[in-house]
């Protein structure tokens, strides 16, 4: 009985958590062996990507090769030629972008400039009126009253306008002296101002067509030296173109004597009464015209001789 029991207890030391020492080590051993699979697993899992990772790239190069190999040997004889064709591509590409950005620059610059003209342009034309009010006040027409007339506008002094000789004379009444130095010379200035080019005054005389009765004329004698000595009290013309000569150098000897005009050259003519108002030829007709018995002063630049 005693070596039963002994047995029994035996039996019970054998045993943990109701298992016996074998069954523990089986279950030890199954556990060990799932690990390992689980191991074994995932290591191949881990290969089997990294095969076909290495295919995935094997065959992407050996595409890339291939796709090489053809653009070589069909559409692309020489690549690089092709690739500096490419290289010179991107460069026009970026000198576009440049060119693009130029021009709307210049654009801007255009933009500015036009506003600066347009501004110029209303200055310009707000002178210009000013200019003809001045023209106006100082009773000379406008360069511009004729279209496309450019030279310097004509200053007519007439009897109609007070501006007298003494009859069949070419003597300066005073008037007609104080007139000159007050009123004729500020004009050329004017005038001269507004064409700085001009440098020779002509002053031409006009009469009507009253006849001169019959008288020896000494022009051919005297009137070089009464240029010389600005009198012309001694000249006796015998017509009206005489006359008109002889009034002209009347008024040219007025002029050279003031010292405002003194880079002009200042010339006599005669138109004597063969030019009427509207500056076309007489037709003949006769009568007493105060208008028609004038001095007119036109400026006008040096010809020089060819």
């Amino acid at each position: 009985m005693a070596g039963v029991l002994f047995q029994q207890e035996s039996y019970k030391r054998g045993v943990v958590l109701g298992l016996t020492m074998a069954e523990i080590v089986l279950i030890v051993l199954f556990t060990l062996l799932l690990v390992l699979a689980a191991v074994v697993s995932k290591d191949k899992r881990e290969k089997a990507i990294l095969i076909s990772e290495r295919d995935d790239a094997k065959a992407q190069l050996a595409l890339v090769e291939k796709l090489a190999a053809a653009l070589r040997s069909e559409a692309i004889p020489d690549p690089e030629a092709f690739f500096r064709e490419l290289v010179i591509a991107k460069e026009a590409a970026a000198n576009a972008e440049k060119t693009k950005v130029e021009l709307r620059e210049a654009r801007a610059q255009v933009a500015q400039l036009t506003a600066g003209k347009d501004a110029l342009a209303k200055t310009n034309a707000e002178l210009t009126k000013q200019n003809e009010k001045m023209r106006a006040d100082l009773g000379i027409a406008g360069k511009d009253a004729v279209p496309g007339h450019q030279w310097p506008p004509i200053i007519r002094l007439s009897e109609a306008d007070n501006y007298f000789f003494k009859s069949g004379s070419a003597e300066l009444s005073a008037d007609f002296r104080n007139a000159i130095v007050e009123k004729v010379v500020p004009k050329i200035q004017k005038i001269a101002a507004d064409y700085p080019d001009v440098d020779v005054i002509e002053v031409v005389g006009h009469t009507d067509e009253q006849s001169i009765r019959s008288r020896y004329s000494n022009l051919d004698e005297a009137m070089i030296e009464a240029v010389k000595t600005r009198d012309v009290s001694s000249l006796v013309p015998g017509d009206n173109a005489g006359l008109g000569e002889a009034r002209a150098v009347a008024v040219v000897s007025m002029l050279n004597q003031d010292e405002r005009l003194k880079r002009f050259s200042v010339l006599p003519l005669s138109g004597g009464q063969l030019i009427k108002l509207d500056e076309k030829l007489t037709t003949g007709s006769k009568g007493d015209v105060k208008e028609r018995r004038r001095i007119e002063i036109r400026l006008r630049k040096h010809q020089s001789a060819d």
